[in-house]
């Protein structure tokens, strides 16, 4: 968690050195690759997925990020399997600073996450649990309305199986910008 925090104030603070900035967009809307280090049964795994967010601007700072994700793995050992899917829907304020070709960014996320586990030796199990994200990243403008992702790192908690995982997930994508303000 620390980090983490570390940074996002280290992404904030280098934004403050740069000097013009690009109005906002009305909303972005984000599609990429996600990629979740996982703890299952106990042991760590990566998991991989997918994850679109849209992100509706009050104004140059500061906006409202819904953010749904998938994420899937089949683990085998010792000829038993266990198979997870896990779907994320989170909802909380992101903050930005823009400058010319670069937005940094820092968001809070919460909101829930349906966990759905079966295996070769236990019955499907489906849970949902609450969830929260922190993080942040950098998008990088490469036309008017298009920008790369090439970054972003969460800090996403959850509790599945009576137990806390403390995950951290990575992405990357195309951000669209849209509308003007």
């Amino acid at each position: 968690m620390r980090k983490i925090v570390l940074f996002v104030i280290l992404v904030l603070a280098l934004s403050v050195c740069s000097v013009a900035a690009d109005d906002a967009p009305k909303a972005e809307v984000f599609g990429g690759y996600s990629l979740l280090r996982a703890n299952i049964n106990g042991a760590d795994y990566n998991t991989n997925g997918w994850d679109g967010a849209v992100t509706g601007n009050l104004n140059r700072y500061f906006g409202v990020t819904a953010d749904i994700s998938g994420q899937y793995r089949t683990v085998t050992n010792t000829g038993l399997s266990t198979t997870l899917h896990e779907h994320t829907f989170l909802f909380g304020p992101t903050a930005s600073y823009r400058v010319k070709k670069l937005k940094p960014f820092a968001h809070v996320l919460f909101g829930v996450s349906h966990g759905v586990f079966s295996g070769t030796s236990f019955s499907t199990q489906t849970q949902n649990v609450f969830a929260m994200e922190f993080g942040g990243g950098v998008d990088i403008k490469v036309a008017k309305h298009v920008a790369l992702r090439p970054v972003e790192l969460d800090w996403r908690r959850s509790s599945f199986a009576s137990s806390t995982q403390n995950n951290l997930r990575y992405l990357a994508g195309i951000v669209l910008n849209l509308g003007g303000k």
